[in-house]
């Protein structure tokens, strides 16, 4: 995700996917609780390209009904032989067409990004929360873990389990077993991936002292905003020099 002026004089650095995902594509909000369209359309990035369907060559109109709707029934069905996939793909070229974004005002595009910013501290009390894991009761930056050992087997230490259930659920592509966040956003997954998947998975309630294998740790919690406050900042910072430059800025996923 990038913030920038057309003619390069300045630069910011990349946002984050985090950003990108949880913020501008707005997972746990609606941006028409609080924005009105034109400002929805402006905060939703460009994708510097498409994809466009260009048939390269005749056919007849009953054979372009007969893609039209084998195209329909694998999109909407799921059903269709590879034989028939490959007839598609055989009567159409995919062409990559780039396109430019529009230049924003950025004194709209701040306005709109502080909107978003203080939604998520007004309602900090409802929305995600992260937690974090120390082995120092300061809480010091580099006591923070981010998994322990249990019976030999290495566990990963999940306190943004928002984003973490998302996960789980595209990994098993079982809906029936989707996850209420709403029971799970006061606690820590302890959780084993790779060939040890699953072999340690449990939660354990986050108060400002855990145990973890019956070993001390110490946590600390915040919220979305503050998660993403410096991401925020570099924005406003980015605009300002924009706005003191008299230059529009360009917004798009790249």
């Amino acid at each position: 995700l990038e913030l920038y002026v057309k003619d390069g004089s300045f630069e910011m650095s990349y946002l984050s996917k985090s950003f990108k995902d949880e913020i501008i594509y707005h997972s746990y909000f609606e941006l028409e609780d609080f924005l009105d369209k034109s400002e929805i359309d402006l905060i939703r990035p460009h994708v510097d390209f498409g994809i466009e369907l260009v048939q390269n060559r005749e056919v007849s109109k009953e054979e372009n009904d007969k893609i039209i709707s084998q195209m329909m029934d694998i999109a909407l069905n799921k059903k269709g032989s590879l034989e028939d996939i490959n007839q598609i793909s055989d009567s159409f070229d995919f062409v990559r067409k780039e396109t430019l974004p529009n230049e924003i005002d950025p004194k709209i595009f701040k306005d709109i990004l502080f909107k978003i910013e203080n939604y998520l501290k007004q309602n900090a009390n409802t929305l995600p929360q992260v937690h974090f894991v120390y082995e120092d009761e300061n809480c010091d930056e580099d006591s923070e873990i981010g998994h322990v050992l249990i019976d030999n087997v290495e566990a990963n230490i999940d306190g943004d389990l928002f984003c973490h259930i998302d996960f789980e659920n595209i990994l098993t592509n079982d809906p029936a077993g989707k996850i209420d966040y709403n029971k799970i956003r006061n606690k820590i997954n302890i959780k084993s991936y790779g060939e040890d998947y699953g072999k340690v998975n449990f939660y354990v309630d986050v108060e400002p002292i855990i145990y973890i294998d019956n070993k001390k740790y110490f946590t600390k919690t915040i919220s979305k905003a503050e998660q993403f406050r410096e991401e925020f900042q570099r924005c406003y910072d980015f605009l300002d020099k924009a706005i003191e430059s008299d230059k529009k800025v360009m917004w798009e996923v790249i």
